[in-house]
C-alpha cells in the first residue's frame, strides 16, 4: 500500500479506498463479526468479543468472512478495470483463533473499545507471512481444526513467527466444500508429511509432480522442493522439527 500511496492523487485513492471498506466491511457485518479498527489500509475484525455464537460458528463465519473478501476484491478489481482513477489492489488475510484481552483501552479523553494478546499478534503475522508464502488467505492451526469439516485447507508450513517459540501450523485457505479439493492436494500433503520426516528426495518427487498438475506452477512447491534439494545436501540437525522461522513481522 505505501508503494501505492506514492504514486496515486490522494483524494483518488480515499474515495477507492472507501469503496473498497464498504465491500470489506460489509462481508464482516453480514456474518456477524465486530469492526474493531482500521489500521490505515487494514481492518481488524473479532468474532466472539462482545457476543458469541460458540467457538466452532465464530471461526467458521471468519472464515466465510475472508471468502467473501476474495470474491469482493475480485469483483471490485473487475469494475475499476477501465477506470484510470482506480488501481488494482491486493490483499493479504490472516486468521487466527486464541485467547485475548478485550476492553477499553487508551486514554481519559480518548479510549477504544478493543482486542489485545497473541491471539491478535498472530493473525497480525500471518496476514504479513500472505506475502511471503505467496498466497491471500492464512489461518492458524486451531482455526483449521475447528473448521475443517466445512472448508478445504492447503498445508502451509510449521512456523515459528517473530516473537513467539513454539511452532505453529499455518495453512492456506482453498475454498469450502461446495467444490471438491483439486486433485493433486492429496499428493501434496503426503509430499510434506515426507519432508517433515526427512525423507527429502522422495519428498522432492512428489513436490515436482505436484507442481506439474497445478496450472501456471505453484510457489509452495518450488518452495519445497529448493528446501528437499538443499537438505540433501546437508541435512538439518537432528532436533530439527520440520518448523521455518520466519524473521519477518
Amino acid at each position: 500500500f505505501t508503494t501505492t500511496t506514492e504514486s496515486s492523487d490522494a483524494g483518488k485513492l480515499v474515495a477507492q479506498l472507501n469503496e473498497y471498506f464498504r465491500d470489506m466491511v460489509g462481508s464482516v457485518l453480514q456474518n456477524n463479526g465486530t469492526l474493531q479498527k482500521f489500521i490505515g489500509d487494514a481492518i481488524m475484525a473479532v468474532w466472539g468479543d462482545t457476543i458469541s455464537a460458540g467457538i466452532e460458528t465464530d471461526a467458521r463465519r471468519s472464515v466465510t468472512t475472508a471468502l467473501q473478501m476474495r470474491a469482493a476484491l475480485a469483483k471490485l478489481n473487475a469494475d475499476w478495470k477501465d477506470n484510470s482513477d482506480r488501481k488494482k489492489f491486493s490483499i493479504g488475510i490472516g486468521v487466527n483463533h486464541g485467547e485475548v484481552i478485550v476492553g477499553n483501552i487508551g486514554h481519559p479523553q480518548r479510549m477504544e473499545f478493543t482486542v489485545l494478546g497473541d491471539g491478535v499478534n498472530l493473525a497480525a503475522r500471518l496476514e504479513s507471512a500472505t506475502k511471503q508464502f505467496h498466497t491471500d488467505i492464512l489461518v492458524g492451526e486451531q482455526v483449521e481444526k475447528l473448521t475443517r469439516e466445512h472448508f478445504i485447507y492447503r498445508t502451509v508450513d510449521l512456523l515459528t513467527v517473530k516473537g513467539k517459540t513454539k511452532p505453529v501450523e499455518v495453512f492456506a485457505l482453498m475454498s469450502d466444500r461446495s467444490v471438491p479439493p483439486p486433485a493433486w492436494l492429496e499428493t501434496y500433503e503426503i509430499a510434506v508429511k515426507l519432508y517433515r520426516h526427512r525423507e527429502f528426495k522422495e519428498a522432492e518427487d512428489r513436490f515436482k509432480f505436484t507442481r506439474e498438475q497445478i496450472s501456471g506452477g505453484d510457489f509452495l512447491c518450488e518452495m519445497y522442493a529448493s528446501r528437499c534439494a538443499a537438505y540433501q545436501l546437508s541435512p538439518p540437525p537432528p532436533d530439527w522439527d520440520g518448523s521455518f522461522s520466519l524473521a519477518e513481522k
